[in-house]
């Protein structure tokens, strides 16, 4: 069975604990684990990085991803373009929307204490990038393409 019936046929909190294990592992064993929850600022690169490629981010089935996956240009191109496209974004003026972060709350409490607006990035890291691409599980469909294509 390949890898991608096998995680078809996964439930969803089976996908989800998928998902940490392989955010966790991602950094490898000197860094630590990784939260396997986009920030708002991966969650936007992952965002522009399926614009860059002319295609819509949800909806998509396991085989399109993993065309996309293999489709997909090396991080410092993705960089590259993305960060472009956020200088013209900045040039513009137009300022797409605030990313809204929450901070403070204890257990037990309804409502998070703290909350702050953020501006709209007018650039991002290579790392900001990696971390959404990998968090994403793009970056494993990706190995399995490369895999699957040596193999072959």
């Amino acid at each position: 069975m390949s890898d991608a019936s096998m995680f078809r046929n996964l439930s969803f909190c089976e996908r989800l604990d998928f998902a940490k294990n392989r955010a966790d592992h991602a950094l490898g064993d000197n860094e630590g684990p990784m939260n396997p929850f986009l920030t708002p600022q991966e969650s936007i690169a992952l965002d522009l990085i399926f614009a860059c490629m002319g295609e819509p981010r949800i909806n998509r089935t396991l085989d399109a991803y993993m065309n996309i996956a293999a489709r997909a240009p090396k991080l410092v191109a993705l960089h590259a373009e993305i960060n472009r496209y956020l200088q013209q974004i900045a040039a513009s003026g137009y300022v797409p929307f605030e990313i809204c972060t929450f901070k403070g709350s204890s257990p037990g409490r309804e409502r998070d204490r703290y909350y702050r607006y953020e501006k709209f990035p007018t650039s991002m890291s290579m790392e900001t990038i990696r971390r959404a691409w990998v968090k994403s599980g793009m970056r494993e469909l990706q190995r399995q393409q490369r895999l699957t294509s040596q193999a072959a």
